[in-house]
């Protein structure tokens, strides 16, 4: 096989002749830098004297330390109780420590969850039986559609169109706990 000379190639045209004239640049100054770092001595080690801070230091692996933000920091910034926190670790790790195992605890915390929220339910003797509807907490249930709602202090209110409401349930005298399509 023929080896190419510059005579098997084009001319360059301007821009190809500053591109290779900066490369063969480049070249020269990586050469002259890999030369002066040879006589360059490597900085001392520095020890940790003391301990590490809590975050800084890891028991039983790295599969938190190394996170852009550790699951105890985010836990601790949004105040969350135990089991949706302990959600936030075990579907931060799950890859990394845990696989599948983990996946099947957060399930089961987030069963939990539904099970012990689900027990703050409302009173039902304080909704009647003339049309009115049981809410226990979700989505609005039913759109746009016009309701008059009944507040877990037994107090009415409406009607209106039921975007018009906050339809949450947190155990508060104000949350809707029946409502009724008008």
């Amino acid at each position: 096989m023929k080896r190419s000379t510059t005579e098997d190639y084009p001319p360059l045209d301007d821009f190809q002749a500053r591109v290779l004239e900066a490369k063969r640049n480049a070249d020269a100054q990586l050469a002259r830098d890999i030369e002066a770092a040879r006589g360059v001595k490597p900085a001392p080690l520095q020890i940790q004297t003391g301990p590490l801070p809590a975050l800084q230091r890891q028991e039983g692996g790295q599969h938190y330390k190394d996170r852009a933000i550790q699951p105890i920091e985010y836990i601790h910034a949004n105040s969350l109780g135990f089991i949706e926190g302990s959600i936030v670790k075990y579907i931060t790790r799950w890859r990394d420590k845990g696989g599948q195992g983990d996946l099947l605890k957060i399930k089961h915390y987030v069963d939990l969850l539904i099970e012990l929220e689900g027990k703050q339910e409302v009173n039902p003797a304080t909704v009647v039986d003339d049309g009115w509807l049981t809410w226990y907490g979700g989505d609005n249930p039913v759109g746009g559609a016009r309701v008059k709602i009944l507040h877990r202090q037994g107090t009415t209110d409406g009607p209106n169109p039921a975007y018009f409401y906050t339809w949450i349930n947190t155990g508060k005298d104000t949350d809707i706990v029946a409502y009724r399509v008008v």
